[in-house]
Order: structure tokens, then C-alpha cells, then sequence
């Protein structure tokens, strides 16, 4: 009797085991529809968007119907014969159709019919160019919305609230900085690391969502949690690298002892280059928070007993560096003064490097 009673439990144990397997079957089975009925309503919308903006920028014509002429219609009586041997409808037909297909709009007749032609005024290469590269723009931009978001997050000593407002009002004029950053007189390889930052790009800082290895540590000694996703260890290497890791700090320090006294150095001044203060030059910070980011990134390979000695030579050799870049005289030495934080003016307006260790 007591094996009966045993081997009863053993059974009710494994019918409660594959209940629970079959459930969890279920809910998991459950999920996947639910993301792949996501993705198709995600689909059918971008097609939608996309019919909306061809419906703007086409007309359509019907299976006879010839490309709208500038000029007066001139009757052609051997084409009217050439369509009735063809079993083709005559213009009265035509018009007919047009009558028919009046008030459908473009995209129904060119559902029904699968006939649609462009003009060529509406229809612009720099039209087509930005249908092509929508998705592209689209996800840039959530790209720069992330890094917002990250950088507020840092610079809150508790969780934030909801950085998202925040981050769209930091973003809002991303572009025009971006293209202004990229016009200055300076050569690229100091631009491009603030460029892969914003994109999450960055090799060796969770670029791309590629994350360390499981049991990897940074220089410092600091490792990121084995357990979580990839892409959220991903996310925190990159703030990490440019901001947390002591290493970082040294160039951050060096920053915030150049600037007026009770001026405090954020994440969202470092990472989109907005002025900490208005004492202090736009281009110049600029200038200063690209020449930051490079030396945070090549601090990670220096020795750790001259990091400060290091640093500041880094900061010196971008400022020199774009100091040679401007020329004499150049238009940015008419906005600065003799003392300018970072970058400074001599008696004959040239600019210098004015770095406090």
C-alpha cells in the first residue's frame, strides 16, 4: 500500500510538472504571436505612411490614359481609328473612367487598377531620397533619444522619473549642432568618436550592442552583471567608458577646474556638447568636450600612475591641434577674451591654449 501511495504521488507529481510545461508552452507561444502580430501592424503602418506620401507627390493614370499635356488636347482622327481596331476605349470612354474612378483618390485606383505615374515636378530626387532613407532618419533618432536618456539617468542620484521629455527637448536641435560641428575647421578623426557616441557606435564601449565577454573587466577592475541582457550591459559600458570609469573622471576633473567656480560638469553637457555655462564659448566647448571624449578613450591604454599628466597632454595636443587648424586671425578670436576657459586670444588675436592642469 505505501508503494501505491508513492507511486500515486509520483504520478500526480509529473502530471503537475507537464501541466506546467504545457502552460509555460503556452504563455511562451502566446508571446511570439503577440510580437509577430506587432511587427505586421508595425509593417502595414510604414506601408501606409509611405502610400500617404506617394499619394502626395503622384498622380495617377488609368490603363489608357496618357500623361497630363500642358497644352490644349488637339484630336488626332487616325489614333480614334487605331483605337477602335484595337478594341481600345475612345476618349468619351475615358472619360468615363475618370468619372468612375473621381473621388476614389490615387492610392484606391492604384490598388484596383496597379497603373501609377509620377510627375516629375512633385516627384524630386531629394523626394525619393528621403522615402528611401526614412527608416534610416527614423532610427537615428531613437538612437539620440537613448543617449539623452542615458546621460540624464547618470547625472540623477536616484532613478529618474521619465527622461524622455527631457531628452526630446535636449535632441530637438541635435541636427543643427551636428552640422555645425561638422563644419568646423578641424579634421574629422577628433569629430567622429561624439558622432559613433550619439549612434552608440563606439568600439570597445558597447558600440553596436556588442557588449564584452561574460567575465570581462574594464582597466579599472570594474565588470558589468554577467546576468543581465546583452544590450543592457551594452549600455552601461558605454556610460562606463565615457563618464564612471576613474580613468574618465581624470579629463572630466580637468573640465570642471577650467570652468567658473560652482559650475558642474553633466553627462548632457559632455555627451551633446551643450555649454555648462553661458561664460563660456559654444565652439569652444565644442572644441573641448571632442578633445575630452578622445582622451577618455585613450586613457583606457595608458599607465595608471601618470593618468593626470597624461590627460592633460591629450586635451593639449586636440586644442593645438585645432588652433593650427584656424589659421591666423581666425573669426572665432573676435568672440573670446584674454582668459577664455580652454581657449584664450593673444595681443594679435591668434588663438591659444589656455588649460589649467
Amino acid at each position: 500500500m505505501q508503494q501505491t501511495a508513492q507511486q500515486q504521488e509520483m504520478q500526480q507529481a509529473q502530471r503537475q510538472q507537464r501541466r506546467q510545461h504545457h502552460q509555460h508552452q503556452q504563455e511562451e507561444q502566446y508571446s511570439q504571436d503577440q510580437d509577430q502580430r506587432e511587427q505586421q501592424r508595425q509593417q502595414e503602418y510604414e506601408v501606409q505612411a509611405l502610400r500617404a506620401i506617394l499619394a502626395d507627390t503622384a498622380w495617377v493614370a488609368g490603363p489608357y490614359s496618357p500623361p497630363p499635356a500642358h497644352g490644349p488636347p488637339q484630336e488626332n482622327h487616325h489614333e480614334h481609328q487605331q483605337e477602335q481596331a484595337d478594341g481600345l476605349p475612345n476618349r468619351q470612354q475615358q472619360r468615363g473612367l475618370g468619372e468612375q474612378r473621381r473621388g476614389q483618390g490615387p492610392l484606391h485606383w492604384h490598388t484596383a487598377q496597379g497603373h501609377l505615374s509620377f510627375s516629375s515636378k512633385n516627384f524630386t530626387v531629394r523626394r525619393v531620397t528621403a522615402l528611401q532613407l526614412s527608416v534610416e532618419r527614423a532610427a537615428r533618432r531613437a538612437a539620440w533619444h537613448q543617449c539623452a536618456c542615458s546621460a540624464i539617468s547618470l547625472a540623477s542620484a536616484l532613478p529618474a522619473p521619465d527622461p524622455s521629455l527631457h531628452a526630446n527637448h535636449l535632441i530637438s536641435d541635435l541636427p543643427w549642432r551636428i552640422n555645425e560641428v561638422w563644419r568646423l575647421r578641424w579634421g574629422n578623426k577628433w569629430k567622429e568618436i561624439w558622432w559613433r557616441l550619439l549612434l552608440h557606435g563606439v568600439p570597445g564601449a558597447g558600440g553596436h550592442g556588442i557588449s564584452w565577454a561574460r567575465g570581462s573587466a574594464c582597466v579599472c577592475g570594474w565588470q558589468v552583471a554577467d546576468t543581465a541582457p546583452c544590450v543592457v550591459r551594452a549600455s552601461q559600458q558605454r556610460e562606463h567608458v565615457f563618464w564612471t570609469c576613474p580613468r574618465a573622471q581624470v579629463a572630466l576633473d580637468i573640465l570642471a577646474k577650467n570652468l567658473p567656480p560652482g559650475t558642474s560638469v553633466l553627462p548632457v553637457h559632455v555627451w551633446l556638447l551643450v555649454p555648462p555655462n553661458p561664460c563660456v564659448n559654444e565652439r569652444v566647448w565644442w572644441v573641448v568636450c571632442l578633445c575630452a571624449l578622445n582622451a577618455m578613450r585613450r586613457l583606457r591604454f595608458c599607465n595608471p600612475q601618470d593618468l593626470q599628466e597624461h590627460a592633460l597632454n591629450l586635451l593639449l595636443e586636440g586644442l593645438k591641434d585645432f588652433q593650427a587648424c584656424q589659421g591666423r586671425q581666425p573669426s572665432l578670436a573676435t568672440s573670446l577674451s584674454h582668459a577664455h576657459p580652454f581657449l584664450a586670444t593673444d595681443a594679435n588675436l591668434n588663438l591659444v591654449p589656455h588649460l589649467i592642469p
